[in-house]
């Protein structure tokens, strides 16, 4: 399975891992329980930081392409081993060049609130125990418990 049209393809090394998930989808939803959730994502593929021309204002300019969670969650196994030898993060993955990760792994965008109250506390949100990504997370990474 290659996913939804449009969908950058996973290392052929990896597309497995994305096959694997479908199936226990389906293994899930034939037994009546929940299926893992798939569905159309948005994701990364380049970025850009500015200013405005007269004001000088910080801007941000994102360009996003298709994807899909199946895509999403195969990328995320990037400690898990490779046929060949290595992970994803040893072979794929520079630790000293973050932004130039192979586009196969750029899979994902995801917007994340944060809200200072006039007591100055934080309240960020919580992810659901039934997600299959990080459950029951901060979904801020600044505000994630080590």
């Amino acid at each position: 399975m290659d996913g939804p049209a449009g969908v950058r393809r996973l290392a052929a090394e990896m597309a497995g891992w994305r096959e694997e998930i479908a199936a226990e989808s389906d293994r899930l939803q034939a037994e009546g329980r929940t299926p893992v959730w798939n569905g159309p994502r948005y994701a990364v593929e380049a970025f850009g930081i500015s200013r405005s021309a007269l004001d000088e204002h910080p801007e941000v300019h994102l360009r996003l392409r298709p994807t899909d969670y199946y895509t999403f969650l195969a990328a995320q196994q990037l400690d898990r081993r490779l046929a060949g030898g290595g992970t994803p993060r040893s072979r794929y993955l520079d630790p000293d060049r973050p932004l130039e990760a192979p586009a196969f792994l750029q899979c994902s965008f995801a917007v994340n609130v944060a809200v200072v109250t006039a007591d100055d506390m934080l309240v960020v949100s919580q992810r659901s125990e039934r997600v299959r990504m990080a459950p029951r997370r901060n979904s801020s990474p600044s505000a994630r418990r080590t």
